[in-house]
């Protein structure tokens, strides 16, 4: 499990270094330097993401990605989608204890 702990670490690591780079590539958008370092990070982070989805496959564990969508939602729609997602989830831990 501590391997799980170090690799969600290090992805968010990356994934912050990934955002402050691509907001210097925005103030600086003629860096190849800045260009290449985000396409560097990112392959670095797929790597890790791929890394910890094998370690908690290896112990039983599922992984779920959440991705926010490139259009701001508004919060009314964000909460609904939130509200959704948890009862679908109640549902199915119920249906899931119910029949052991």
């Amino acid at each position: 499990m501590s391997m799980l702990v170090h690799l969600q670490d290090k992805i968010r690591t990356t994934g912050a270094v990934i955002s402050r780079l691509e907001s210097e590539l925005s103030r600086h958008p003629d860096s190849m330097g800045i260009a290449a370092n985000i396409i560097s990070m990112r392959k670095l982070h797929s790597k890790l993401e791929s890394d910890f989805e094998n370690a908690a496959d290896a112990i039983g564990l599922d992984v779920l990605h959440y991705r926010i969508l490139d259009e701001q939602p508004t919060a009314k729609s964000l909460a609904s989608s939130v509200g959704t997602f948890q009862d679908a989830l109640t549902l199915r831990l119920d249906a899931q204890y119910l029949h052991l």
